[in-house]
């Protein structure tokens, strides 16, 4: 048996892909409930109601001086998915791949084979593209359903058009060309939002019953290992029980960019002096561990417009939604804008080699009432 931490975005993937082996059994510890308890994640236009809810795990990160000038002490949310499908149960389904330049910057630090031209064709086994404006590039038979919520001739498109035009960019595929305005790809299918759940979980649950057992509300608390310091096993806490399960080939830890390393560190593997400080025994001294978290400033602004943005309707979004399928709850405009050294000065990689990192992600979307944007 196979012990898995985490159904989130990436856990929810590897356990599937595991459980389609006949030979392999896999339990996969869910801290967080089913999504399926929660219908509000599937409606598009209601992902600005899940952070800081039952499904998100309501982290903070410490006081940062240089993201907060006027407050240095301030104290900013950490959004992340405690629910099955994580952080894809939650987010604001926009769909990049990444800029090409920040994988080549990985080779720079020696990961050969993990250049964007080694790996892009690991993007199209997943990507399930459909619709018009889908670039060429983006493969078409994957598990991931990705389509557009552009609108040609829409409002709002004109608006992002003239944008584009006034700062000198051009309407560009940003799967292609990093820089420039974009019409964003999401992970979102007709109505619904498609999360890593829906995407390869549930798809092979019918034929892997036998294979794959999911307990949700288990919160992993440590890892055990053996005297040869081999992961055997893991103790987890469900409805206020402690309990502990064993494995026979091996513990799969998935538990995002934050419990993963936490998990780690309070079962002794992390730096020794960190370790030490809180009183944990060092099983391996790896100084690496909880270390190298990169992340961004998210930053929502609203604007007014001199123009009318989004029509009235007679129906409320939501009688749109349930009797049309369509309304401000799942037809939604994204556009995404990136810059470099236009405006800003040219990003370099770790390794010095001059690289041209977008420095700035932009997405724009029509606001809450008729004539703002954010």
């Amino acid at each position: 048996m196979n012990s898995f931490v985490g159904a989130g975005t990436t856990g929810s993937v590897v356990a599937s892909k595991l459980s389609d082996h006949s030979s392999s059994r896999v339990l996969l510890l869910e801290a967080g409930m089913s999504d399926l308890k929660e219908p509000t994640i599937f409606i598009p236009g209601y992902s600005h109601l899940l952070p800081a809810t039952a499904v998100d795990w309501n982290d903070a990160i410490a006081p940062q001086r240089h993201a907060f000038f006027r407050n240095p002490s301030r104290v900013a949310p950490y959004f992340q998915g405690k629910v099955l499908g994580g952080s894809s149960s939650i987010n604001y389904m926009v769909y990049i791949r990444g800029s090409p330049h920040d994988y080549d910057s990985w080779v720079d630090h020696g990961a050969e084979g993990w250049g964007y031209k080694s790996i892009e064709r690991n993007f199209r086994n997943v990507e399930k593209a459909s619709g018009e404006y889908m670039p060429d590039s983006m493969g078409k038979d994957g598990q991931v359903k990705l389509s557009h919520k552009h609108f040609p001739g829409s409002q709002m498109s004109k608006l992002m058009s003239k944008i584009a035009n006034d700062f000198g960019f051009s309407i560009s595929n940003y799967q292609d060309r990093i820089e420039g305005f974009s019409y964003c790809i999401m992970t979102l299918y007709g109505m619904l939002r498609q999360n890593s759940v829906i995407s390869y979980l549930r798809s092979v649950l019918p034929d892997s019953k036998r294979q794959l057992d999911i307990i949700e509300g288990a919160r992993v608390t440590r890892i055990l290992f053996d005297e040869y310091n081999k992961a055997i096993g893991v103790t987890y806490v469900k409805r206020n029980l402690n309990l502990t399960v064993y494995v026979r080939k091996e513990v799969i830890l998935s538990a995002g960019s934050i419990a993963s390393p936490q998990l780690l560190m309070v079962s002794g593997v992390g730096p020794r002096e960190h370790l030490e400080k809180f009183n944990i025994p060092v099983l391996i001294d790896s100084p690496g561990v909880g270390s190298n978290l990169n992340d961004h400033i998210y930053v929502f602004s609203t604007f007014q417009t001199n123009i009318t943005l989004q029509q009235k309707e007679a129906q409320s979004p939501e009688e749109q939604y349930l009797t049309k399928g369509t309304g401000p709850l799942v037809d939604i405009e994204y556009y995404f804008h990136s810059t470099k050294s236009k405006y800003f000065n040219t990003s370099k990689s770790a390794s010095n080699l001059k690289r041209p990192f977008p420095d700035i992600f932009t997405f724009f979307l029509p606001g809450s009432s008729d004539d703002g944007i954010r």
